[in-house]
């Protein structure tokens, strides 16, 4: 049977390392590695549409969460008090501290917003618009998800 030698992935060999186990050979002396142009994370779902088309990701985009999950609506309340709260209030009213400093944060209960999607509100939080810059990176896609539901099952609703 071959045991193949343990290299340490992410580390960056030089001149000025003495372990020349972690040396991987054909790889200029080095096993840091980038990844292959185009490679996207396991569990990742590329978000192809752009910050300019908000229509159409209002019209184009449906949630991967049943009608009747009432677990999502309950993590997305976590998740909304988290990242969400502290500029658009705990009610969705636009009150939240961060107001106080930086005026024109959106009221999410107002007649306006009660009409849009659940595509809209997850298209916003993945690319921004106005003030409020992109969340995509601090949450993943079903979090964004369920933070669209409930602002629309829960705030809106009121």
């Amino acid at each position: 049977m071959y045991h193949s030698q343990a290299y340490e992935p992410m580390t960056l060999v030089d001149d000025t390392t003495s372990l020349e186990y972690n040396v991987m050979p054909y790889n200029n002396g080095s096993n840091l590695r980038l990844p292959v142009p185009g490679t996207i994370k396991r569990g990742f779902t590329p978000y192809h549409i752009s910050k300019d088309s908000l229509e159409y990701a209002s019209r184009v985009n449906v949630s991967p969460i049943g009608a009747n999950d009432s677990m999502a609506l309950v993590q997305g309340e976590v998740l909304y008090s988290r990242f969400c709260a502290h500029c658009h209030g705990d009610m969705g009213k636009g009150d939240g501290p961060v107001n106080d400093k930086y005026h024109g944060v959106a009221n999410l209960t107002s007649p306006t917003m009660k009409t849009i999607s659940e595509g809209h509100i997850f298209h916003v939080i993945t690319m921004g618009k106005g003030r409020m810059m992109s969340h995509a990176s601090q949450l993943e896609s079903l979090e964004r998800w369920k933070i669209a539901r409930f602002v629309k099952v829960k705030l809106q609703a009121q």
